[in-house]
């Protein structure tokens, strides 16, 4: 029998699991000292690199969930796998174990893993947009008959733009959303509904405090710039325009934010 067949037929007796605390980073540690005193391959990486990885992965990650392990039928550790941050890839497979299926089955377990991730994230980003909207909600300022909700939080302008556009679909018309994004750089983004004013005029009023630009419609406008440090003075700017333009000058608020 060939060595390909024999290799199939060796993974064919493997068990996969997830990694476990206690002894398995010892064992995984060990199938590289193997794998290395074998061979003269460079892809076989470094303990100290693993040891790096693995910190990495302990430290914001969860390591039972990002590594996964085989094991052949004597219990012997002959492949892993470790799914990092950003995300990272990386799978070592013991020489007479190399491409008999576990690459493959390491392919498909990383691809599934973040895609489950990706929507558990996608999950909890909503989640906390919509108590972060009841809160605007119950302190929004009430002007000329005009629901004004406004707010800065830590996202970047393509969540801050899905996040306007999803408090947009719950406010009660007339309103004026007027939301800002902390991150990297300074981002706004406006909405307006029912009311006689333009969402682009009302980001205008305040944009290039940010050093930025932008642009958009009545009903929506965006934009960014690099001085974060000047939010809180463009969102009062933004503010100052809507009082300026609504048929009462007057606010009942019952609150603010920002």
């Amino acid at each position: 029998m060939n060595s390909h067949l024999d290799h199939t037929a060796s993974a064919r007796s493997l068990t996969s699991r997830f990694y476990e605390p206690e002894h398995d980073l010892l064992h995984m540690q060990g199938l590289l000292m193997e794998a290395r005193s074998r061979t003269d391959d460079w892809h076989y990486s470094h303990v100290g690199e693993l040891a790096w990885g693995f910190f990495m992965v302990a430290c914001h990650l969860n390591p039972p969930e990002h590594i996964r392990l085989w094991h052949d039928a004597e219990g012997k550790l002959v492949a892993y796998a470790v799914l990092g941050e950003d995300p990272s890839f990386d799978f070592q497979v013991l020489p007479e174990y190399e491409w008999s299926g576990i690459e493959t089955e390491a392919m498909a377990w990383a691809e599934t893993r973040l895609t489950e991730l990706r929507k558990s994230s996608g999950q909890a980003k909503r989640a906390d947009s919509m108590d972060a909207f009841d809160l605007a909600l119950a302190k929004a300022e009430r002007v000329g008959g005009v629901t004004v909700l406004s707010g800065t939080f830590p996202v970047g302008p393509q969540d801050l733009a899905a996040m306007t556009r999803e408090w947009a679909n719950r406010s009660p018309s007339p309103f004026v959303l007027i939301l800002n994004g902390r991150g990297k750089t300074a981002a706004s983004a406006i909405s307006v509904s029912g009311v006689a004013m333009s969402a682009k005029a009302i980001l205008e009023a305040g944009i290039g405090i940010l050093g930025g630009k932008g642009g958009g419609r009545d009903d929506f406008a965006q934009g960014a710039g690099p001085l974060v440090d000047k939010l809180p003075e463009a969102m009062e700017a933004y503010k100052g325009a809507v009082r300026r333009n609504l048929p009462s000058a007057e606010s009942d608020a019952t609150g603010r934010t920002g």
